[in-house]
């Protein structure tokens, strides 16, 4: 019998490097009331977007479980972590901004999402959450400001979107805010 190291090239080049796109991340002070600047308020910390992992870690949140795959430059890989915070256990994709493979924890996340049935301690400028009414949400961001503002079936979805930064939407229903997503 004869055994061959079968390696994948793609991974040979991988690095636990911190990448200079997580070291150069810089938490905004506060919540902006500008759409453009993407920042949220999560479990007692101000973030924008996009949001490397480890400073989720560095923040008090705790790793439930990680892929320990390679994530290679520019990918995405849906489900790579589980992190657990306040009760709550939240599954992330991330992807890999750097130009070289990288662990999971060198990455960012994609997405942030609270709605009617998982709440976060998730907040936007003016205290605009899950819950919140509408009208303070119409009080704080101007409809105009948004890419799309679209009402159907009793519903009212605003989605600002930029696209070097991310896409924020807001569905607001009989109301009330009932989810809030931030994507990059």
């Amino acid at each position: 019998v004869e055994l061959y190291n079968i390696s994948n090239p793609d991974y040979s080049n991988a690095s636990d490097k911190v990448p200079d796109e997580v070291k150069n991340y810089k938490a905004p002070e506060d919540l902006s009331y500008k759409l453009s600047d993407f920042t949220f308020y999560l479990y007692g910390t101000t973030y924008t977007m996009p949001l490397p992992v480890s400073r989720l870690v560095e923040s008090g949140w705790v790793k439930a479980a990680v892929s320990d795959k390679y994530v290679l430059p520019g990918e995405t890989l849906e489900g790579a972590i589980k992190l657990t915070r306040s009760n709550r256990t939240i599954t992330f994709d991330v992807k890999n901004l750097a130009d070289y493979p990288t662990t999971v924890e060198n990455c960012f996340i994609t997405s942030i999402e609270s709605k009617s049935s998982v709440k976060l301690d998730f907040t936007l400028a003016g205290g605009c959450r899950v819950g919140s009414s509408q009208s303070n949400f119409e009080a704080v961001f101007d409809k105009k400001d948004f890419s799309t503002v679209t009402e159907k079936n009793g519903k009212t979805t605003y989605v600002y979107e930029n696209e070097d930064k991310g896409k924020l939407t807001v569905v607001c229903s009989e109301g009330y805010i009932s989810k809030i997503k931030v994507e990059m």
